[in-house]
């Protein structure tokens, strides 16, 4: 973007950014519109999201529609959206699920908190979108490397990939050690503790 703005500027021409929307997403070097018009698209599941969570709806039906419609939906943005400009749209969405989920499924509040009990969603087949969304953009951006041109450093999308990808490889561990139960012997001094070997989530 640098080089064409200043190869605008020795010819005296202005440069304006903007967005536009393309095979379902957004491209462009404007990221407020882009973020705008994620915002617009990751709304349009928001009646989706309020069905399921009617007290009438089964738990089982409200799981298929979150985890095949709901779910499934914003995870192709997540796929084909820079993380910094999608972050806070995700962490809202995920907020309503997560919600939606604790009604249907009248789970008490906490799922979204408690890096253990997060297992249920994981169960369930449900991930955080803003969880998700560096390791998804990484995939989908390097699953298409043989058809794109060199990325300049300078370019958003170098800079984007880079960032995901130092994000993916810095993650840590989930440890689940504290959802398996502590054993003692009474007539033996060995305790078999849990804690003592944590599992990580690669295990399972």
């Amino acid at each position: 973007m640098d080089s064409i703005r200043e190869q605008a500027e020795d010819r005296e021409m202005a440069v304006h950014l903007g967005a536009m929307k393309l095979h379902g997403g957004c491209v462009g070097s404007d990221q407020g519109k882009m973020q705008i018009a994620l915002q617009k698209a990751v709304s349009s599941f928001q009646d989706a999201l309020k069905a399921v969570s009617d007290e009438r709806m089964r738990s089982q039906v409200a799981w298929h529609i979150i985890r095949q419609c709901v779910v499934n939906g914003v995870g192709f943005y997540a796929r084909i959206t820079q993380p910094q400009i999608g972050q806070r749209v995700f962490e809202e969405f995920d907020r309503k699920v997560i919600k939606a989920i604790s009604v249907s499924h009248s789970l008490p509040p906490g799922l979204h908190v408690d890096e253990d009990r997060k297992l249920l969603l994981a169960s369930l087949g449900i991930a955080e979108s803003a969880e998700i969304s560096p390791i998804a953009y990484t995939s989908c951006l390097l699953s298409s490397l043989v058809s794109l041109p060199e990325l300049s450093p300078d370019s958003s999308t170098y800079k984007a990939l880079r960032d995901a990808h130092g994000f993916v490889v810095s993650t840590s561990k989930l440890d689940v050690s504290s959802r398996i139960p502590r054993v003692s012997r009474h007539h033996d001094t060995t305790i078999l503790s849990a804690r003592s070997q944590p599992i990580s989530s690669n295990a399972l």
